[in-house]
């Protein structure tokens, strides 16, 4: 059997199957016996959804201190009121 160059092999790849303890699983190579790793999930799926879930707890954060800053400036526009002393 002729060894085939690992940089201009067309893979074959041979991937273990997926398990629900690692993200990713190991795969081979049939022809030039390249190693690599493989997610195990579609973005936004399975093992991505702790990532989307953080990214919606940010925007919150995000609207929240929008809007902070909105109330803020509106409170700014306001007329203020003159404090006046009454006299004894």
């Amino acid at each position: 059997m002729t060894a085939v160059d690992q940089e201009t092999c067309i893979h074959h790849w041979i991937i273990a199957p997926a398990t629900f303890v690692q993200p990713v699983s190991p795969g081979e190579c049939q022809e030039c016996h390249k190693t690599g790793l493989f997610q195990n999930s579609v973005s936004d799926v399975g093992w991505k959804e702790e990532q989307r879930m953080s990214k919606m707890r940010e925007g919150a954060t995000t609207a929240r201190q929008a809007r902070a800053v909105k109330e803020r400036a509106a409170a700014a526009l306001r007329p203020k009121r003159k404090h006046v002393k009454k006299e004894d």
